[in-house]
């Protein structure tokens, strides 16, 4: 709620089909709004009003292998505004897209109660690209599932 205002909602309900196997939809929101940001190029900071709204259906599926190793991915289809910048002219073109995101990961989990888990890894978009919504192929996990 500073300079940058980030935020983030992505709920998600499962079922346990056995005690290796849990699977399930979800939606995501995520809000962003930039006042200020830094120009490699000039070296300062200039004001600026960058906002976007990414949102969509999910679907998860984790596998356990072992008690402690999680294996799963989880599929998302969001919309967003993508815009791109013409260096001859120095403008911006923005257009709605709609962006499908696949996330294959792995990482410890260790139960909690007799149905909760608590998971840390790693996950990667193995559909990243230019027009991916997110700035990395990869990124941490850290889940807590009750």
């Amino acid at each position: 709620f500073g300079n940058t205002t980030n935020i983030m909602l992505a709920p998600q309900v499962g079922y346990q089909f056995s005690k290796k196997f849990v699977a399930g939809p979800g939606f995501i929101y995520n809000y962003l709004k930039i006042n200020r940001l830094f120009n490699p190029y000039t070296g300062v900071y200039q004001d600026v009003d960058i906002e976007n709204t990414v949102y969509g259906p999910s679907a998860f599926a984790y596998y356990f292998p072992f008690e402690s190793i999680l294996v799963g991915g989880q599929f998302e289809y969001l919309n967003f505004d993508y815009s791109t910048y013409n260096a001859i002219s120095g403008t911006f073109t923005t257009q709605n897209i709609w962006q499908p995101v696949l996330w294959l990961q792995a990482g410890y989990s260790q139960p909690v109660g007799s149905k909760g888990f608590v998971q840390i890894g790693v996950r990667v978009n193995v559909l990243h690209g230019d027009q991916s919504p997110y700035a990395s192929w990869w990124a941490p996990v850290f889940g807590i599932f009750f």
